[in-house]
């Protein structure tokens, strides 16, 4: 894996703009970002809450949740490479592997491992520790969103057309929206919480590459596999729009989605703030 120096990764964004407009590769949105956040922040031990609050000096794992987003493109002018830190570009079709499209650690799965170990060291300096907090809030959550781990010569999505939207998109935001409807995105987490609490140990397991496949497998599924007129191999296509049948298998998937990434999140801090 390439391995970079955080000093040398925050003083380029120090001197660059701080906020640049987002594009539209970025997984779940603020909203659903900010879902998952949240989601991990109630599942949190009392030493990595108190051990989070000292990094982000007194901030939530919520507000830096889309920092990663926010700087994208600073990042990749910096770091070649590092855009792809937000997915797994896994072929759709076909038996492809993570090992086979993480090329010298530039995939999420590949950072969330890597971040993890920096962040667990509390002898590393301190604003490389922020940075790998903030990198690993947003990166799990990114590698639960199932069209940043599967691929099928369309961008995960992207290129897929559904009216004025793309599949991308609908699945980033479009689907989360449907889901929270009139609530806040903390007040729909703790809605999860309080629904799912019988199922959090148990989704707290595994490990990112594993979270990649599961993903991967939800995309084949229901992502692509709902899709009217999809077939493999067929790269950009259009959708007048889609079914309610669509709606019906997709919102269920993202909703607990959403509570995996929170779930997960927390078992990798509550891990790697452990000290």
């Amino acid at each position: 894996m390439k391995q970079y120096s955080m000093k040398f990764v925050l003083n380029c964004l120090m001197s660059a703009s701080l906020l640049l407009a987002s594009v539209s590769a970025h997984a779940w949105g603020y909203q659903g970002h900010r879902i998952a956040a949240d989601v991990a922040s109630g599942l949190l031990t009392q030493q990595a809450r108190i051990r989070a609050g000292e990094l982000l000096m007194g901030g939530s794992l919520a507000d830096v949740a889309s920092y990663m987003d926010d700087e994208r493109r600073n990042l990749k002018r910096q770091i070649p490479g590092s855009d792809k830190w937000h997915y797994d570009n896994i072929p759709v079709c076909g038996n492809a592997s993570v090992a086979a499209v993480c090329h010298g650690g530039d995939c999420a799965s590949a950072r969330i491992d890597y971040f993890s170990e920096i962040l667990a060291d509390r002898t590393t300096d301190k604003a490389t520790r922020v940075f790998a907090l903030k990198a690993l809030v947003h990166l799990i959550g990114d590698i639960h969103q199932p069209l940043h781990a599967a691929d099928d010569g369309d961008h995960g999505g992207n290129d897929v057309s559904i009216g004025s939207r793309n599949l991308h998109s609908e699945w980033d935001s479009g689907l989360v929206k449907k889901l929270v409807r009139y609530q806040s995105a903390d007040d729909y987490a703790l809605t999860l919480l309080d629904r799912y609490h019988t199922q959090i140990q148990n989704a707290q397991s595994g490990n990112a590459t594993a979270w990649a496949m599961e993903s991967h497998d939800l995309a084949q599924r229901v992502a692509y596999g709902n899709l009217p007129g999809f077939a493999c191999g067929q790269g950009p296509m259009s959708v007048a729009r889609l079914p309610a049948s669509y709606y019906d298998q997709a919102l269920p998937v993202v909703e607990l989605q959403l509570v995996r990434a929170g779930a997960r999140m927390a078992m990798v801090l509550n891990h790697a703030l452990a000290k």
